[in-house]
């Protein structure tokens, strides 16, 4: 028959040795709006994503705004 037996918690063990140095990670190069108005983002290991149109559609026009207040006059 077995039984479970459980102890104190013991010392903290010693630091172990430096690890080899990982991949170098993949970041982003450049981020530019193309003519159609599409996101391209490029990374560094020149992998190309187009994240789709981030432009609309050209409004229609606004209505003239109210009159503003301008200089009348300056003097020296």
């Amino acid at each position: 028959k077995v039984t479970e037996a459980k102890g104190d918690k013991g010392d903290q063990g010693d630091k172990g040795d430096k690890g080899d140095t990982g991949a170098t990670g993949v970041g982003v190069k450049s981020v530019t709006i193309d003519e159609d108005g599409n996101l391209i983002i490029t990374l560094t290991d020149d992998t190309v994503h187009n994240a789709g149109k981030v432009i609309g559609d050209k409004g229609e026009q606004g209505d003239t705004g109210a009159t503003g207040v301008g200089v009348k006059s300056v003097a020296i």
